[in-house]
């Protein structure tokens, strides 16, 4: 259990940092990518949240991966956990350390 805390651990802080490093890349690299000129003249432009966020997603979908593949080899199934690491992966990883924490005690006290 501490190596799968460590790895996750190590991912989450990283996708974290990551997400914020590509969005200031890419708005380094193209200033006006979240900007759009109406045919009257009008500027309108997004918030780099958006960018962020999509990145965010993106490293998600990535995370709902790892879990699943986690989750196989425990022989634990969780479709809840990995629509929740979707959305957040943080929470994700919370409850599917929960998950994993609740099955070692329920095990340990049916050896007993």
């Amino acid at each position: 259990m501490t190596t799968l805390l460590k790895k996750y651990s190590i991912l989450v802080i990283a996708s974290m940092a990551t997400s914020y490093i590509l969005t200031a890349l890419i708005l380094y690299l193209s200033p006006h990518l979240l900007t759009t000129q109406t045919p009257d003249g009008a500027t309108h432009s997004f918030n780099s949240a958006y960018l962020k966020d999509g990145i965010d997603y993106l490293i998600n979908i990535i995370f709902v991966f790892l879990l699943y593949r986690e989750m196989k080899t425990l022989k634990i199934m969780s479709i809840p956990i990995l629509t929740l690491t979707f959305f957040d992966s943080l929470i994700g990883i919370i409850f599917f350390f929960i998950i994993i924490a609740y099955e070692n005690s329920t095990t340990k006290q049916l050896i007993k």
